[in-house]
């Protein structure tokens, strides 16, 4: 019975790995096929181009015997009639012969050596032919002594004829060698054909024997299918639910922030007024203190207004999205300083190599503002310096804010990050807490990183990454 079950285990495999193979085994035999197809019919191409260069030859050899035997023709016919008709039509032969030998030698240019040797035995042959032409054409242009010219016409015609003969003889060899190759050549392509045929059927019953394997998976899956089916609907209900749920959220959270910033800061509004009016009212009765209490007040309504805008701010982080858009990020630096109330004995420096970057301004600007505002808001002296610098990565950019304030404990480097967390009493900075809360929520939403380095008198660098 042991032994029984792990044979078992060993001949059934695994769906997936049976899954696998009923796929591959078609995707490999199709592409074996069609390499081999491809290579037979690359052969088969090869072949065929080779046999129509053999038939061209054959063409042009003949086209030149004819020429050929035409020009003997033309010579004489002028050599008995001295027409200058047949020394016209002998020129223009020559034309034709030497177009028809000009081919013939491009088209065995990158056959054999034999080949070569053939075609240049005939070009010699031609040749001697030619000038054999040429000297009984100017035998009949002579006029003197006419009966010794005549037999000597005559034995050149002779002469002519044996050589023309000789040419014949190698021209139709040659055309008998290129017969026989078309004929190879023709068995070749036919056997190319033959073995295409043979790879296609043998790959189209491969091909059907895997595709009916494939159905028979399947077909036997398609119990699974139908259960991973019902899993998805179900999945997909449950993130419908989860999604409606999350949507219904964001909506309270909305009319939240829409109340927040309607009936909560209209009081504040309010209460900011009165202040004022009470203070135009008592007029010159009112002493020292009682205006210390007014714009304690005052300053205490400013804030509460600053904590419910920073919650506000700290609530959209991550819900309300922008368009993305190409930004130089010196010319965004640029903007924030200029908007910002700085002393005018403060400095702050923007380094070079500032990059160009794709990205969603709004978060961006929010970070560099809060971090700037931040280094400038809690520095101890008014001539201080912030600079801002930016090294490149292999995908983002690490940005770095630097201040030479008075520094941050080390222990207080995880608490600064938390909502309404300040290091100093509120009296004496006023400060919400909110500033680097909602820059830490942009970095977890966006996927980036934010650090700092600082201790006591030694300043705060803040280093921060942004994608590319």
């Amino acid at each position: 019975m042991m032994q029984s079950r792990r044979w078992k285990k060993l001949f059934i495999f695994n769906l997936r790995w049976r899954g696998g193979i009923i796929i591959a085994l078609p995707v490999v035999c199709l592409v074996t096929a069609i390499l081999m197809i491809a290579g037979l019919r690359l052969q088969t191409i090869e072949a065929r181009n080779q046999e129509q260069k053999t038939r061209k030859i054959l063409e042009t050899t003949n086209d030149l015997l004819f020429a050929l035997q035409k020009a003997e023709a033309e010579v004489r016919g002028y050599s008995l009639t001295e027409n200058d008709k047949f020394l016209r039509n002998y020129q223009e032969v020559q034309k034709t012969i030497n177009q028809e030998y000009d081919q013939l030698q491009m088209l065995v240019k990158n056959t054999s050596q034999e080949e070569k040797e053939v075609v240049a035995k005939i070009e010699q042959l031609a040749r001697r032919q030619n000038q054999q032409l040429e000297q009984m054409i100017k035998l009949v242009r002579e006029e003197e002594t006419f009966p010794p010219q005549v037999n000597f016409t005559n034995e050149n015609l002779l002469r002519s004829e044996q050589q023309f003969q000789s040419l014949e003889r190698a021209i139709e060899a040659f055309i008998e060698q290129q017969e026989t190759s078309q004929q190879q050549l023709e068995l070749i392509v036919q056997s190319w054909a033959n073995r295409t045929t043979q790879v296609q059927w043998i790959a189209l019953i491969v091909g059907l024997g895997a595709t009916i394997g494939g159905i028979y998976l399947f077909i036997n899956l398609e119990r699974q299918v139908s259960q991973y089916t019902d899993r998805i609907e179900e999945s997909n209900a449950y993130l419908a639910r989860t999604s409606r749920t999350l949507e219904k959220r964001n909506q309270e959270l909305d009319q939240f922030a829409y109340i927040v910033s309607h009936d909560l800061k209209a009081p504040l509004r309010a209460i900011a007024n009165l202040s004022s009016w009470i203070e135009e009212d008592i007029g010159e009765n009112l002493d020292t203190d009682t205006q210390y209490q007014m714009d304690l007040l005052r300053k205490r309504v400013h804030r509460m207004e600053a904590f419910i805008n920073g919650i506000l701010e700290y609530s959209r982080v991550g819900r309300v999205r922008s368009e993305r858009e190409t930004i130089n990020v010196e010319n965004l630096l640029k903007e924030i300083i200029n908007s910002l109330e700085i002393p005018e004995e403060f400095t702050v420096e923007i380094g070079s190599n500032m990059p160009t970057i794709t990205t969603e301004t709004l978060p961006l600007q929010q970070v560099f503002t809060n971090l700037i505002t931040n280094a400038i808001k809690h520095h101890d002296r008014a001539d201080g310096k912030v600079s801002i610098t930016v090294k490149e990565q292999e995908n983002a950019y690490e940005f770095t804010v630097t201040d030479d304030g008075t520094g941050i404990d080390p222990k207080f480097h995880e608490k600064i990050f938390i909502i309404f967390q300040t290091l100093q009493a509120r009296d004496t900075v006023e400060n919400t807490g909110v500033g680097l809360a909602i820059i830490k929520k942009i970095m977890d939403d966006k996927g980036e990183k934010i650090t700092v380095e600082s201790e006591p008198g030694k300043g705060t660098s803040f280093h921060f990454t942004w994608s590319k």
